[in-house]
């Protein structure tokens, strides 16, 4: 995904899914209705960060870094 521009923003269990009978060994990462775009692939530059934007995903899942302004 990220070799596209896209983030996929809820990964968690849920969201992970192995292959089938004959290729257990995949992983399938699924639900990407909260992915969005960080990188343009035409222009070659990072989309800009929104900043005061609520938090997205599953909470129980977020980075560490985006529950401190929770606190």
């Amino acid at each position: 995904m990220h070799k596209v521009g896209l983030i996929h923003r809820d990964i968690k269990p849920d969201n992970i899914t192995l292959g089938p009978l004959e290729d257990p060994d995949t992983l399938y990462l699924i639900d990407f209705g909260l992915s969005i775009k960080f990188y343009d692939i035409e222009l070659k530059k990072h989309i800009v960060k929104k900043k005061n934007i609520s938090i997205c995903g599953t909470l129980r899942y977020c980075s560490r870094n985006t529950h401190s302004g929770l606190n």
